[in-house]
């Protein structure tokens, strides 16, 4: 087992020690990270920085590990043209305060993600489509999007819902609102390190602990410390390694396949004089990575090489699709018919990643040299290469990035040829595919639009926008004493917290 650094050490000896008593039913999840935002449901969209507030908003729908969208909070939903949708909620709900969950916590919350402070939430940015929300009855609200989406069942299960009255009153007098929700936990306390929740015994998921610790300890071994030394019981984004030692001292590795696809994207409308330009040289560097060995070295059991930038179940998916090969000779010869055969040399932004990601990047680079292509790994502040995207001013012909899975309509207003990004310079512009996706998104039903974008999936096969790598996925430590945690990972971006028990 690996020792922690004395500094480190302390700094785990420490936090367990200030953690406040609790009773022995309540469970203990250390996360790298939260939102800044902890209290506020339309923050953030994605585990585990979310993972405090998903204990407290339902959101409307959850999408599952086979991709089809389940109810949650919205038991029915339809659309006759794609545009005008009917949702229909739960009459069985109550927030936390004992208010129930009617239509109007949608109109309400419809409202605040068109204020100014509201736009520039994570979640408004992807429900911008929504033009008007109108209550029709005590449980159905008719959603008025601002162009046909036949994709929106999809969007719902980012929309997480805090009670009317009470996020009205907290939005407008707080820099940092917390709501209250009809989920499992309700907020105990927030600050910058733990997250206090106790039981919310009159939701309709009520859970079986007493309360939830959500501590933040951003490096990935002090999490996994924490949880052998039993000061947590479940450590969310921790190495292959780490889980190891936690399944040597009796707990599990659990595995959540993520909504991001991960991918090293082709910035080609960033640089005209790019060799990437060449549909040879794109498929030459992808034939150049060999996925399967950085995936048994570097990754949990069950992780894939992906084909396609969407997720199994996503409109556009297609089954029969199969991963590029590894193969290095093939690499070579598309080099040298595209006129390089002395190799070429590349330069890659990389943003801020973990160490495990950051070590398969590297290997992907090293695979490459083996090619002939030599690959540079400029490392750059996140924030920073999204500005620069934005800015279509990336200086390199590839750049880490990541596709939504389930979302697969979104990251065509970047690389379509649309001009969303700054400048009118999406960083990947491919005309042949632009009529398909503009039909695809005004699609009025799911079946067109799926047609319709598993012919654009299928023509990037052969022109890829970027190099296409793995599922994307993060792994957890559970600690010997957590229960009933079969069900786990069944949903994409949501834990069945109420689920879960601790011994």
């Amino acid at each position: 087992m690996r020792v922690l650094p004395i500094c480190l050490k302390a700094i785990v000896l420490a936090a367990a020690l200030s953690a406040p008593a609790f009773a022995q039913s309540t469970l203990r999840i250390a996360v790298p990270l939260l939102t800044r935002h902890v209290g506020n449901p339309y923050a953030g969209l994605t585990l585990p920085s979310i993972v405090a507030a998903a204990g407290v908003f339902d959101s409307l729908v959850v999408i599952d590990s086979k991709g089809h969208v389940r109810p949650w909070l919205a038991k029915e939903w339809s659309s006759a043209d794609g545009r005008v949708w009917r949702i229909t909620l739960r009459d069985d709900v109550m927030f936390s305060n004992g208010k129930p969950l009617t239509a109007r916590a949608l109109v309400v919350g419809a409202a605040y993600m068109k204020t100014p402070a509201g736009m520039a939430e994570t979640v408004a940015s992807s429900l911008a489509g929504i033009e008007a929300v109108t209550a029709v009855s005590d449980h159905e609200v008719e959603v008025r999007l601002k162009q046909p989406d036949a994709t929106f069942a999809y969007r719902l299960a980012m929309w997480r819902v805090p009670e009317p009255d009470a996020w009205q009153a907290a939005s407008a007098g707080s820099a940092q609102p917390v709501g209250i929700g009809t989920g499992p936990f309700a907020f105990t306390s927030i600050t910058p390190a733990i997250t206090l929740l106790k039981a919310n015994r009159t939701s309709w998921q009520p859970p079986k602990v007493d309360a939830l610790e959500v501590r933040v300890l951003p490096d990935g071994v002090a999490r996994t410390q924490a949880v052998l030394a039993g000061g947590v019981d479940i450590a969310m984004g921790i190495s292959k390694t780490d889980v190891e030692e936690i399944r040597a001292a009796g707990g599990t590795g659990q595995v959540r396949f993520t909504a991001r696809m991960p991918y090293f994207a082709f910035a080609t409308g960033h640089d005209a004089k790019s060799p990437i330009k060449d549909v040879r040289v794109r498929l030459a560097i992808n034939y150049a990575v060999d996925r399967e060995k950085i995936i048994r070295a570097m990754m949990p059991q069950g992780v894939k090489p992906t084909s396609q930038l969407g997720m199994i179940g996503a409109v556009g998916y297609v089954d029969d699709l199969k991963p590029f090969p590894y193969d290095p000779v093939r690499a070579r010869g598309l080099l040298k018919e595209a006129g390089y055969p002395k190799g070429i040399d590349l330069a890659m932004r990389m943003g801020s990643v973990d160490a495990g990601e950051d070590a398969a990047y590297e290997q992907a680079a090293a695979d490459m040299r083996a090619a002939g292509i030599r690959l540079e790994i400029r490392r750059t502040p996140s924030a920073q290469m999204t500005q620069l995207m934005f800015q279509g001013n990336l200086g390199v012909p590839l750049f880490t990035n990541f596709a939504r899975g389930y979302d697969t309509l979104a990251d065509y207003r970047f690389r379509s040829c649309f001009g969303e990004t700054g400048n009118n310079k999406p960083y990947y512009c491919d005309a042949k595919t632009l009529e398909l996706v503009k039909k695809a998104q005004a699609a009025t039903d799911i079946a067109t639009a799926n047609n319709l974008m598993q012919q654009v999936t299928r023509w990037e096969r052969d022109n890829p926008p970027g190099v296409i790598l793995w599922q994307g996925w993060t792994l957890d430590g559970i600690g010997a004493r957590v229960g009933n945690a079969d069900g786990y990972a069944a949903y994409s971006d949501y834990m069945e917290l109420a689920r879960l028990t601790v011994r």
